[in-house]
């Protein structure tokens, strides 16, 4: 995607805030352990790195 000649890009990404990593069949029986939450990012190159410049 391109502003005004800057140039970004969007990631998008999600994470498992209840999950602690063990094996599926062994999680509580709690909602909140599947719970994900769907998160964003823009990243921008700036001075040649591509950076995260918003959340």
């Amino acid at each position: 995607m391109s502003d005004g000649g800057t140039q970004r890009a969007l990631l998008v990404y999600f994470t498992h805030p209840y999950w602690g990593g063990e094996d599926i069949d062994m999680m509580a029986p709690d909602p909140r352990t599947r719970l994900s939450h769907v998160r964003a990012a823009v990243l921008e190159v700036v001075g040649g790195n591509l950076v995260c410049t918003e959340q």
